[in-house]
């Protein structure tokens, strides 16, 4: 028989916790807080970044409306049609769009810009060229931006694109009484690669039927027979436009050159170039100039002091709309 004392002691064993068993409770019980502190933190994380993309979709909401507004704004009072198609050759379509005050036209119809982007003839934007144009339509022009073919490798764009904008004066010659367009009143403008095409269209007499009046010309190249010969990435780009370097086809560099095709019967230029232009040099405008006045051809220049290449009729303060106004008033008077 078991004395009382033992007994006791047997009773107390089964009644206390051992400690391994008491360090099982506890950590039962810190990872029951563990987890409990970890889903808490999911929750507000979750919750926070819930919040944070509902207040990045109405910032992102609100800039999209104003974007839209500012844009329906611009465009207040200008009708529009896009995507006009005036040229198709080889299976390729080319189209244009047309920029015209929503008013009825005059009786002897409104002057039209042939409009010609940029982009290193194989790149740019027919729409991002015209809408940047607007102001001119404000002034009672109509500006007709178009699209032409542009160089990919192994296939120069040279002298296709000439051949594009060319069809285009024609349509717009052809339409021009639907469009309430005075046919006698066609200028072509442009922007670095587009002014070099603006310039060879003033190439042709404007008694031809896609030849022009006028040349607006920012910062177009003149001379592409210097211009190959330079560094890179702008002796790049003419190679790749009419498919080789100089060396090897001086006489097609020598042709595609507006510089080559001064006369006395060139149309008037007004060129505008930025004095710090290091992709097309601001002796490409100068060439020209010097050229158009041993031609006797009216002219007009303005170098942009401090002005690199891309503006296009604003460049800091200055605003060149009323000065583009002004010569082309000029010309149709006389």
């Amino acid at each position: 028989m078991r004395d009382g004392r033992e007994e006791s002691r047997i009773l107390r064993s089964v009644g206390q916790k051992t400690t391994f068993e008491q360090g099982i409770e506890f950590s039962v019980t810190d990872l029951s807080v563990s987890i409990k502190a970890r889903w808490i933190r999911c929750v507000l994380v979750f919750r926070t970044a819930r919040i944070l993309a509902w207040v990045v979709l109405a910032v992102v909401t609100g800039l999209i409306v104003r974007t839209g507004e500012r844009r329906l704004d611009a465009l207040h009072g200008i009708r529009v049609q896009n995507d006009v198609l005036y040229h198709s050759v080889d299976g390729l379509a080319f189209y244009l769009d047309i920029y015209q005050p929503d008013s009825p036209p005059p009786a002897a119809g409104r002057p039209a810009l042939i409009a010609i982007h940029g982009g290193g003839w194989r790149g740019g934007s027919k729409m991002n060229y015209g809408r940047s144009l607007v102001p001119l339509v404000r002034r009672g022009y109509v500006v007709i931006a178009v699209d032409y073919r542009l160089s990919r490798p192994g296939a120069p764009a040279w002298p296709g694109n000439l051949e594009d904008v060319r069809a285009a004066v024609q349509w717009v010659r052809t339409h021009a009484p639907g469009l309430g367009i005075d046919s006698t009143r066609l200028a072509a403008i442009g922007s670095s690669a587009g002014a070099h095409l603006a310039l060879l269209l003033g190439s042709f007499s404007a008694e031809n039927s896609s030849g022009v009046r006028a040349v607006i010309d920012f910062y177009g190249p003149t001379d592409l027979q210097s211009l190959g010969r330079v560094r890179a990435p702008t002796s790049d780009t003419v190679n790749a436009f009419l498919g080789g370097s100089y060396e090897a086809m001086p006489g097609r560099y020598r042709d595609a050159s507006p510089l080559t095709h001064v006369s006395r019967t060139s149309p008037p230029t007004f060129v505008v170039h930025g004095a710090d232009d290091t992709l097309v040099p601001l002796e490409q405008s100068i060439l020209l100039i010097e050229a158009l006045k041993d031609a006797g051809v009216p002219h007009r220049m303005i170098v942009v002091e401090g002005a690199r290449h891309g503006f296009e009729l604003k460049a800091g303060k200055t605003d060149f709309v009323p000065e583009i106004v002004a010569f082309l008033e000029n010309v149709w008077n006389h």
